[in-house]
């Protein structure tokens, strides 16, 4: 690959990040407000007693199977807010939040603390998921360690393919995006990017599954652990190449 193609690859990372942020940017109040609830109904029942947190427990889970739904109808993709190297700092910060709430749930209803402080800490709860659900929706673009490595061996022919490109990048920043949602970003026919896919699938970096929706069956596409290594490994090594064709334009003038 010459260094002036990987600077035209990374631009095409950019152009692909922005139409993902443009799909995901707008998540609307009521989603997050719908997570707030969530969190304070399990904080909430924790802090009532053994029976009401046995109760609450299948509508938690109803309501986060009903929520994910929403979002892959809505988006055509679902992103679960883990991101590693863009939002893990913050998930281990709620993730503790979320242990501390809990504690001081069972400490109340060991304690026989009153229904106003019970109903206090599931307010606190609501409020502090809102935050962390708004911190976690926009699509954070992948970032690297700063360093780029002392070789250029991460270039995958697998991955090279521009449209490829495009796949493995979308689905980099998301858990899993349906068929429709890639044509549309990607911008090819559907046969153009069925053939993209399996050749993915092939090289054992996508993973194709079929899922009903409204009637049809809807094929979703995501990432493998061998995938998302492979596409970090070819972006380092796309902006090496890019570094070296800035550090070339610059010598000569």
């Amino acid at each position: 690959m010459h260094p002036s193609d990987a600077r035209e690859a990374l631009a095409d990372i950019q152009i692909v990040d922005a139409r993902l942020a443009a799909r995901l940017g707008d998540c609307p109040p009521w989603r997050h407000a719908v997570f707030g609830g969530i969190f304070a109904m399990m904080i909430g029942s924790v802090a009532a007693s053994g029976m009401v947190q046995i109760m609450a427990a299948p509508l938690v889970l109803l309501a986060v199977v009903l929520t994910v739904r929403s979002d892959r109808k809505r988006y055509g993709m679902f992103v679960n807010g883990y991101r590693r190297g863009a939002t893990r700092p913050l998930m281990i910060v709620y993730i503790g939040v979320m242990m501390v709430l809990v504690l001081a749930a069972m400490h109340m209803r060991i304690n026989g603390f009153g229904v106003a402080s019970k109903i206090g800490l599931a307010a606190v709860a609501f409020v502090i998921a809102i935050f962390f659900s708004t911190a976690l929706a926009p699509p954070v673009p992948l970032r690297s360690d700063g360093k780029l490595k002392t070789d250029i061996s991460g270039i995958d022919t697998a991955l090279h393919a521009p449209v490829r490109l495009q796949i493995a990048a979308v689905l980099a920043r998301v858990s899993a995006a349906e068929f429709a949602t890639l044509k549309e970003i990607s911008g090819v026919a559907d046969s153009v990017l069925s053939k993209h896919l399996s050749a993915l699938g092939d090289a054992g970096y996508v993973a194709v599954s079929k899922a009903a929706r409204d009637g049809r069956q809807r094929t979703w596409a995501s990432l493998t652990s061998a995938g998302r290594k492979a596409f970090a490994a070819h972006m380092e090594a796309l902006k090496q190449l890019a570094a070296i064709a800035q550090d070339a334009a610059i010598a000569a003038e």
